[in-house]
């Protein structure tokens, strides 16, 4: 392991948004991040109209966990029952 992967993320704030200090870039959308997710994360991948019992989620960075609550709540919105899966 480098000794990069092994450094915690510092992050300054932009009103409510982390952003990394390393390379100033924040963390989403200093204007409206959950508007974001759901336009390029949930939208773009066709959800909720894709959930089913059992539907897989994986993407390759967790961040600020902000796709994970989004996809979370509208799974709950959509009336879906089973389980969801979540990789990051």
């Amino acid at each position: 392991m480098t000794q990069d992967a092994k450094e915690n993320a510092t992050v300054d704030w932009r009103g409510a948004v982390p952003v990394s200090r390393r390379f100033d870039d924040p963390y989403f959308s200093l204007e409206d991040g959950l508007a974001e997710t759901a336009h390029v994360f949930l939208a773009g991948n066709g959800l909720p109209e894709r959930f089913h019992d059992g539907f897989q989620v994986a993407e390759l960075g967790f961040g600020t966990g902000l796709n994970l609550l989004a996809a979370l709540r509208l799974w709950r919105e959509s009336g879906q029952e089973g389980v969801l899966h979540y990789t990051t």
